[in-house]
């Protein structure tokens, strides 16, 4: 169709169309190249990825107190140690990343039960880890970017500070404590990380123009790059069990996000056997 009788009718619309289509001919003329091949020369794909390494190995010490037969408490402590060895969060906004960044994790907890009634008690627990700061392969967060995680690699230092808590109703079958089930509520929250880039401006992939007044350097954002990256989740959890014999018990359960921020609203179910000799 004729570009220039686009908007016809219009007041001073006459030539729009035109002008329009002139100026999307111009921004296309200066690629030479697909988009899609470009970010993959620079080693970042937008592909769908999977990954298999080995997690992040836990540690803890616990101390448990029985004060009666209606309370008991416990104290823990432990450490996250990075296992899993992945800092490299650059490559792809569908990368996994194997373990927890590299960090070690120092985490306080504690736990106190009270049973009321013989077929019912509470649980209420909470922990708070402090991830202790290393250096993560990210991307690089230019100052005024639209766009996050898309860029070259720029090492930052990085920590943060999380919690998770629960309080937890469990039920006993009156005739039969075999039967359990459990209805609970999860609170996580987040901190902001805390991200300080190695180097304060570098050269992005689009080089730099000749009004740059350091030549081809960008400034690297590290307010920008903590955007968004405090998180809050809502969570209600339940589960059922059932002791079969004396030392064989099957459960299956599942629980499911119902509020949040910046986490997924995500549901998931599980099922499964212990058995103790």
């Amino acid at each position: 169709p004729d570009a220039e009788r686009f908007g016809a009718g219009a007041a001073n619309a006459s030539g729009v169309g035109g002008t329009i289509a002139r100026g999307i001919d111009n921004i296309l003329s200066q690629f030479k190249e697909n988009p899609f091949t470009f970010l993959s020369k620079n080693g970042y794909t937008l592909d769908s990825n999977i990954r298999e390494s080995l997690g992040d190995i836990d540690l803890d010490v616990f101390y448990e107190h029985v004060f009666n037969n209606q309370w008991m408490g416990e104290l823990n402590v432990g450490v996250r140690f990075p296992t899993g060895g992945d800092k490299d969060q650059f490559g792809g906004a569908y990368k996994p990343m194997g373990g927890n960044g590299g960090h070690f994790e120092l985490m306080l907890g504690a736990l106190g039960c009270y049973q009321p009634l013989s077929w019912m008690n509470v649980k209420i627990d909470g922990k708070v880890a402090f991830a202790l700061e290393a250096t993560e392969h990210r991307m690089a967060t230019f100052a005024g970017s639209k766009i996050r995680n898309m860029g070259p690699r720029a090492d930052a230092d990085v920590d943060w500070t999380s919690f998770v808590g629960h309080v937890d109703f469990n039920f006993f079958h009156p005739k039969d404590s075999g039967i359990r089930s459990m209805i609970g509520y999860e609170l996580y929250y987040k901190t902001e990380d805390r991200v300080t880039y190695k180097k304060k401006e570098m050269q992005s992939w689009l080089g730099g123009t000749v009004a740059d007044a350091n030549g081809n350097l960008k400034v690297l954002d590290n307010k920008l790059a903590r955007a968004n990256s405090e998180r809050l989740a809502h969570k209600v959890r339940f589960e059922t069990s059932a002791q079969l014999l004396k030392h064989f018990e099957l459960f299956v359960g599942g629980g499911m996000t119902i509020a949040g921020m910046n986490v997924m609203r995500d549901r998931d179910a599980h099922a499964g056997f212990n058995v103790r000799f």
